[in-house]
This record gives structure tokens, sequence and C-alpha cells, in this order.
């Protein structure tokens, strides 16, 4: 099966609009349709929740690699980083 898929990332939001076969990919127009009333959905940003499990969880899904935490939780190189910052503000990247 063809799959024709379009990755859009709205703020803290990555969107996947996905047709399949013979069906005729999103154009602009209609992913710009979509978003016209999701405004709230895209201003949110990737938080973990502060329970002490969750945040372990990411930390060790870290260890993964970024790459792999973007996949798992739907989120941007920046927000994965951003957010890994604000969990674990005393590990540093080893990069100077």
């Amino acid at each position: 099966m063809n799959y024709n898929i379009k990755k859009i990332d709205k703020g803290a939001v990555r969107f996947v609009f996905v047709t399949r076969g013979r069906a005729k990919p999103f154009s602009d127009s209609e992913i710009e349709d979509f978003f016209s009333d999701k405004a709230e959905i895209i201003s949110t940003p990737f938080r973990i929740p502060d329970n002490r499990a969750r945040k372990i969880m990411f930390l060790k899904d870290l260890k993964m690699g970024v790459a792999f935490c973007m996949n798992k939780y739907n989120a941007t190189q920046e927000q994965i980083i951003s957010e890994a910052n604000r969990v674990a503000p005393y590990h540093s990247s080893g990069e100077k």
C-alpha cells in the first residue's frame, strides 16, 4: 500500500496528514483550513508531568537518544532538549 505522508510542526505539536492508495495528498489549503480553529492546541508546550516516575521514564528514554524521544513523544528536537533541561538541569550535554 502506498501512503502519502505530510508532517507539519506547529508550535509544540506535530501533525501528520496521511492518505493512502490513489487518494490525493492533502493540499496546503486543506491543511490551513484544519489549523484555522486549532490555535489552543498549537500553543500547548511539550511538558512531562511533574511526577517522579514520569520524569525518570523520560530521562531513561533520553538515553536512547533525542530521535527516539522525538518519535515516542511526538515532539520536536528543540522541545525534547528544552524539556530535558527543565527536568534535569544538573546534567550537561558534554559539549562546550
